[in-house]
């Protein structure tokens, strides 16, 4: 499919995008935050929990769920998905028995939206999938979790600049 241009948008889908400008653009502050208090503090820290289990929930949303009004799925339907090709390729990436976006799912299903303080299932739906006990896989996948975050923020870029008239309200 073509990617549409501003003109090609119907009133939906350009509101549409100016909704997910504004989340890929608090998720960027979030990410932004996040890479300067962790200068500042030790990992594992209850800010750089809080900051990253937050952007654990923007991600599983913007790419791991599917629906119609998706952010994934409102950019593929726009021909945009081009913008989405290396997040799309780092979360099919196999780790272990599961891939990286089955991970931050489960972590995010298991310990943040539907949490109990039962660690047995963040351990049977992550740890055994993939062990991240492993010094090397920790940091693989600490890494990977970066890449995802840093890719979000790039993605926010690159979809402004294709639809600029989104934030100044063009029509």
């Amino acid at each position: 499919m073509a990617i549409k241009t501003w003109v090609d948008l119907s009133d939906t889908e350009k509101q549409q995008i100016g909704f997910m400008l504004v989340s890929l653009k608090e998720f960027s502050y979030g990410f932004d935050r996040l890479m300067e208090v962790a200068a500042e503090v030790e990992d594992g820290s209850a800010i750089i929990r809080f900051y990253s289990n937050s952007l654990y929930q923007y991600v599983t949303g913007y790419f791991l769920l599917r629906g119609n009004y998706k952010l994934h799925n409102i950019l593929t339907n726009l021909g945009s998905d081009d913008l989405l090709e290396p997040i799309d390729k780092l979360i099919q990436t196999q780790l272990g028995t599961t891939t990286f976006g089955d991970l931050i799912r489960a972590f995010r299903n298991k310990f943040l939206t539907h949490q109990s303080f039962d660690l047995s299932k963040v351990k049977q739906h992550v740890h055994m999938r993939f062990d991240i006990d492993n010094p090397v896989n920790a940091e693989l996948l600490r890494n990977m979790i970066f890449k995802l975050f840093s890719e979000t923020k790039t993605l926010y870029i690159n979809l402004a600049n294709r639809y600029p008239e989104a934030l100044s309200g063009g029509s």
